[in-house]
């Protein structure tokens, strides 16, 4: 036993040893720098918002240089791999672009990546969420809305949503609830934390159902809309009713509120 365990320490030290003299051989000179994985960061923005950008990895001796189209940087980490974007203009074109080089030790440049954002228009809610207030016209994934919303709070109380699925394609009835909260965000998105929605009746058996989603709101319009993606759970599951039996990532609300 006692010899087996030295012979397992000198493997263990050789190796080590190994991975010394590699590492001291390494010669970031030498490197010809490749922007790994592009650019890490979101593809859609809100004009006159923030978002931010990072590479996905990390090269010892390597800096990195940004640029932006119809955007600005607005800061950028003292190791040079992240920085923050300010969308202070709305793109003729509805897109910015965000680029970055790669270079080493050595001094060699990497050719430049490139990501394209669409950056959405901002139109401010003059009265917070009670412009968002009303019956909602649209599609609820494939059905007709039968949304409303009503002030709660600081939140946005929505009614009717998942309706037609509910009883049409799922087959059961809805005998209590129907209401929950969602949350409206000042820069255009919108955020349903996980809650209960309804109690259905099927053939005499009850069941209790929670909904989680998120979305965003568009005031630029004649209208306000809505766009909300969503699915609904039997409660506490892990996985909703959409991406199990529909075959979807997530239902979608694309709605209107109704003048």
């Amino acid at each position: 036993m006692k010899k087996i365990s030295l012979k397992i320490l000198a493997i263990a030290f050789f190796l080590f040893t190994m991975g010394c003299s590699n590492e001291d051989n390494y010669n970031y000179d030498e490197i010809i720098p490749v922007v790994l994985n592009g650019i890490q960061g979101p593809t859609q923005a809100v004009q006159t918002f923030t978002a931010t950008y990072t590479t996905a990895y990390f090269r010892g001796g390597s800096t990195w240089n940004w640029t932006v189209s119809d955007a600005k940087i607005k800061s950028i980490s003292e190791d040079t791999r992240t920085i923050v974007v300010e969308f202070d203009t709305y793109p003729a074109d509805e897109h910015a672009t965000i680029s970055v080089t790669e270079t080493t030790h050595g001094g060699l440049t990497s050719e430049a990546k490139s990501l394209e954002v669409l950056v959405k228009k901002y139109c401010a809610l003059t009265n917070g969420i009670k412009d968002l207030v009303g019956s909602w016209e649209g599609s609820d994934w494939e059905y007709d809305s039968e949304i409303t919303t009503n002030v709660n709070g600081t939140k946005l109380a929505v009614s009717g949503i998942s309706a037609g699925l509910i009883s049409d394609w799922w087959g059961e009835t809805i005998v209590s609830g129907g209401t929950f909260n969602m949350t409206i965000n000042e820069d255009g998105t919108l955020d349903i934390p996980r809650q209960f929605i309804y109690t259905t009746d099927y053939k005499g058996a009850l069941s209790d159902y929670e909904i989680e989603g998120s979305g965003t709101w568009d005031n630029c319009g004649a209208s306000p809309t809505l766009e909300i993606k969503y699915d609904i759970y039997y409660a506490g599951d892990a996985k909703g009713i959409g991406a199990t039996y529909a075959g979807v990532e997530y239902f979608t609300a694309k709605i209107l509120l109704s003048k």
